[in-house]
């Protein structure tokens, strides 16, 4: 039984490590560019490039495969922004034909 033991401790050792990891993607990043003094930078008709320069790229894409920088860059979306992948703080940005027209944002 003493040579079992080691094995059956893996599965909970990388339980523990998903754990962290998830614990750890969801503490900001304090370099993001995604700050609400740089929100408060951003003004409705500024292009797409323009308020990539200041808060950088949004959010990966969704889980359905949705590219959603594609669509604020070149048609009408709202597209988000966070400084972690699991945070709450959240920029979310409208645009229409690539051009802001709204803004709003949670916890930043």
């Amino acid at each position: 039984m003493g040579c079992l033991l080691p094995l059956l401790a893996i599965p909970a050792g990388l339980s523990a490590l998903a754990i962290g990891l998830f614990l750890v993607s969801a503490i900001p990043d304090p370099n993001s560019p995604v700050t609400a003094s740089n929100a408060a930078r951003l003004k409705s008709g500024m292009p797409y490039d323009e308020v990539v320069a200041i808060v950088g790229d949004p959010a990966p894409p969704s889980f359905d495969g949705d590219d959603q920088a594609r669509f604020c860059r070149h048609g009408s979306d709202t597209c988000s922004w966070s400084p972690c992948p699991l945070c709450d703080n959240r920029l979310f940005l409208t645009f229409e034909r690539g051009v802001l027209v709204a803004k709003r944002s949670e916890g930043l």
